[in-house]
């Protein structure tokens, strides 16, 4: 048994993970899925390397979050929404 941070669990192996203090208060966020294999995993990864993954999101300023929560609640935005913590434009 090993205490797991940043890394892939082995099949089986058991993790122990102190929710609170390492996800609340770090804001780290745990995923998992029972979909695919370890070699999909591999392949998906390959792919993404290989640039034939494409990425979908747009840029934004934090001060307009209120229409970014407009678009998104009338299914207005493609991919996600970057937002930048200031008033500069992050395109530029």
């Amino acid at each position: 048994m090993r205490r797991g941070a940043d890394r892939m669990a082995n099949r089986g192996e058991e993790v122990i993970y102190d929710a609170f203090s390492l996800s609340v208060l770090r804001r780290i966020t745990v995923r998992g899925s029972i979909v695919g294999t370890r070699q999909d995993l591999e392949e998906a990864l390959a792919f993404a390397g290989e640039g034939k993954v494409t990425t979908y999101f747009s840029w934004d300023k934090l001060s307009n979050i209120n229409a970014v929560f407009d678009r998104m609640e009338h299914g207005g935005i493609d991919g996600r929404i970057v937002l930048g913590m200031s008033d500069i434009d992050p395109t530029n």
